[in-house]
């Protein structure tokens, strides 16, 4: 009797044993769904921090670059606004300010327009001389618009050649700006002036001679030091004389 007490008592034993050992698994198990959800939990809470601090950064970017572009259109807008010539068209200013200098700020002032101050020579002298950078815009009798740019100045009394590597000629129309040509070898990117001598660009490309009614301009490259050959507008007179409409020269203020 005794002997199979201590066996039932050992099967008891035996059968709680069995029954701790699955709890301890249950629980084991548990603790390993719990400790996972939780990784889980901080997995994600990570993933949202970093995808927020990344796309914040993204946004901030994408706002910095509208903001500058905003900007840049604002700037764009204010230059030349006064202009008769240009009348506000925003694809002409995007074409003189990328031309000018893309990166730099700028504004500018009406220093002479034709139909303002007069034909005469000595009122653009009287109002452009010793001022720099100038820009130079004309517009001719048929509607075409080009005109010069340059960081030297005008002199009517100085009579003499100037350098300067940033002056170019341009054309609105054609969409295109001249530089100087490398293989030319002049005394000078304008001639600053004299009492019958207005704004000169090159050997013969671009200039004004007894009055700013009328421009001049070759078409061939030999007489040319910025212009190919094909000319500033479409068709000149035999003189090579452009009728002027208009003609505006502008003081470019850059801004600190």
């Amino acid at each position: 009797m005794s002997e199979e007490k201590e066996k039932y008592e050992q099967f008891e034993t035996d059968e709680t044993e069995e029954k701790k050992k699955k709890e301890e698994k249950k629980k084991a198990k548990k603790r390993f769904w719990k400790r996972l959800k939780n990784l889980g939990l901080v997995i994600l809470f990570f993933g949202a921090i970093y995808f927020i601090v990344v796309r914040s950064r993204e946004i901030q970017s994408l706002q910095k670059k509208i903001d500058e572009e905003n900007k840049r259109k604002e700037e764009e807008k204010i230059i030349l606004n006064d202009s008769v010539i240009i009348n506000n068209d925003l694809e002409d200013k995007q074409m003189i300010k990328k031309w000018i200098n893309p990166e730099l700020a700028f504004k500018t002032k009406l220093l002479y327009r034709l139909s303002r101050d007069g034909p005469s020579i000595f009122n653009f002298h009287s109002k452009c001389d010793y001022i720099s950078p100038t820009l130079i815009l004309i517009e001719s009798s048929e509607q075409n618009k080009f005109g010069g740019y340059t960081t030297a100045t005008w002199d009517m009394f100085g009579g003499v050649y100037k350098n300067s590597s940033k002056t170019f000629l341009f054309s609105l129309q054609k969409n295109k700006k001249y530089y100087r040509k490398s293989n030319m070898r002049y005394s000078g990117d304008i001639f600053s002036g004299e009492r019958n001598v207005g704004p000169w660009f090159g050997i013969h490309d671009l200039y004004f001679y007894g009055t700013m009614k009328d421009c001049f301009t070759y078409k061939y490259s030999g007489q040319c030091l910025f212009l190919d050959g094909n000319g500033l507008v479409e068709q000149t007179s035999i003189d090579n004389s452009v009728p002027v409409k208009e003609v505006e020269v502008y003081q470019i203020i850059f801004k600190d």
